[in-house]
């Protein structure tokens, strides 16, 4: 840190802020680099997961390293390959059905929280790399969602047409109608069919 930046300050903060500076040092960027996968171009979250059956390096992890290879300065001096395996790491990630990101050792089961986290940091991350996702986002104007027909969404709710008629019946939510449901891809599992949201709920209550 430069001295010059830091006129305002009074000399124990300016003593607590070196005192901080001096902990990163190149050991913390030893770690950082330690933590790379060479063959798929993201990074680990922990050394004790390298070689480990069931992890691998994440998009949360490697959108992390990004940053921290931002704000040291040493984007710049990264060789063309090396960011382009991290461009690759991020777009193979995509969902085209979707659009969301997912990791591969997570799969697309995660909560929204996780799906909307992995979605800004891959965007933002690619952005960073000068790229773009490969396919349209969730919520894009490209993105067309599949049309509900009005059958499909009074089955959803646990109704049943009568015939030919316009008109609707509730039958038992114990016994889903078949083909009952909707077919939004950006919508969760859990919440594309009546059947689903039971399974989800009891899930939840154990």
């Amino acid at each position: 840190m430069l001295k010059d930046k830091y006129v305002l300050l009074s000399p124990e903060i300016y003593e607590a802020l070196e005192d901080l500076n001096s902990i990163m040092d190149k050991d913390v960027v030893l770690w950082v680099a330690s933590m790379y996968d060479p063959e798929t171009g993201g990074f680990y979250y922990a050394r004790s997961a390298i070689g480990r059956p069931g992890f691998a390096a994440d998009i949360e992890s490697t959108s992390q390293a990004l940053s921290f290879i931002r704000g040291h300065g040493m984007f710049n001096d990264m060789p063309p390959h090396i960011r382009q395996k991290m461009i690759t790491f991020f777009q193979s990630r995509q969902d085209p059905v979707t659009g969301y990101f997912f990791d591969p050792q997570f799969g697309s089961n995660v909560s929204n929280a996780k799906r909307s986290r992995n979605l800004s940091q891959a965007v933002g991350a690619l952005r960073n790399l000068g790229a773009e996702p490969l396919y349209p986002l969730p919520y894009s104007p490209q993105r067309q969602a599949s049309r509900i027909s009005l059958p499909d969404l009074f089955a959803w709710f646990g109704y049943q047409r009568l015939g030919d008629v316009a008109s609707y019946r509730q039958v038992s939510m114990a016994h889903p109608v078949p083909g009952g449901g909707v077919n939004i891809p950006t919508l969760p599992e859990y919440l594309r069919s009546a059947e689903a949201l039971r399974q989800w709920l009891r899930a939840l209550t154990g």
